[in-house]
């Protein structure tokens, strides 16, 4: 991106771009991985971006449930982000998540109470841009 930044001339003079967008879609149903630990089902989903300095997210169709909560953090946990529950559900279904110094990983863990014959919510988080 620097290199990008240094060859654009509309950027002339402009400070560097910080961050650059990358669409994905994320689902819990395909991607990922479930573990059943203690009375909870939990997922966890690694991002990588490699030579990142760090990375933001921003998560659309957030909503969830009052006994969910959501955690982001880097590989060795040095920096945790969460936990978000339904207190942070909006009308827009938005959760931007701040700058997470890394520079390759971030992880996901979504936690959900394990309830019988009860299957988890299909998408926590539906569309990411880092």
């Amino acid at each position: 991106m620097l290199e990008e930044d240094a060859q654009d001339e509309e950027l002339s003079g402009k400070p560097y771009r910080f961050a650059k967008k990358f669409p994905i879609n994320i689902s819990p149903n395909t991607d990922g991985q479930w573990q059943t630990i203690n009375n909870y089902k939990v997922w966890r989903y690694k991002m990588t971006s490699a030579d990142a300095y760090a990375m933001m997210v921003i998560l659309e169709e957030f909503n969830l449930t009052s006994s969910a909560s959501l955690f982001v953090y880097n590989e060795d946990k040095s920096f945790i982000a969460g936990p978000y529950t339904n207190q942070y559900n909006n009308e827009a279904q938005i959760l931007p998540i701040r700058l997470i110094p890394d520079e390759n990983l971030t992880l996901f863990q979504y936690f959900q109470p394990k309830i019988k014959n009860a299957n988890p919510k299909s998408n926590p988080i539906s569309k990411s841009l880092f």
